[in-house]
């Protein structure tokens, strides 16, 4: 059971968020690499909006960036393209990920497509999605009546 004023899928974005990090400490940055790399992001609400923010430093936002909603999951895709300034041999360091990218985002129930906002600047796309806000944490739950062939079972209340 989800606690009352948390976000159902909260515990799942978590436990994606530390599967990642356990795979880049493991050193397997270069084989999620081969299934593309997920954009550092950050969530939060703003009032009755959902701000998603994603760093896409270098990323030619016309041309190698997609945003799109389907049902409740909003997809950011794209690629980052290596800078051909010089040759592989001339690279010390690379630290910096290069190829496609991938980052879903599920959105809370409520958050309408159409309010959907996208703005790329300085290496930071910022989606804001309208969203009704969550219930008060102390927000006493409201008792259904249930109807039970034709008549009216109460509602527990004694």
């Amino acid at each position: 059971m989800t606690p009352r004023g948390s976000a159902p899928f909260r515990a799942f974005t978590t436990l994606e968020q530390e599967i990642h990090e356990l795979i880049d400490r493991m050193g397997g940055r270069a084989w999620s690499e081969g299934l593309g790399w997920r954009p550092d992001t950050d969530i939060y609400r703003d009032g009755a909006t959902l701000v998603v923010e994603a760093e896409l430093p270098g990323i030619d936002a016309d041309r190698d960036l997609r945003v799109t909603v389907d049902g409740c999951v909003l997809s950011i895709t794209g690629i980052s393209r290596q800078r051909p300034d010089g040759s592989e041999s001339d690279r010390l360091i690379t630290e910096r990920r290069f190829g496609p990218f991938h980052r879903e985002v599920m959105l809370p129930d409520g958050c309408c497509p159409a309010g959907i906002d996208a703005a790329f600047g300085n290496g930071l796309l910022t989606v804001r999605v309208a969203c009704p806000e969550e219930p008060a944490a102390d927000a006493a739950p409201s008792p259904i009546r249930v109807m039970v062939r034709g008549r009216s079972a109460g509602n527990g209340d004694g």
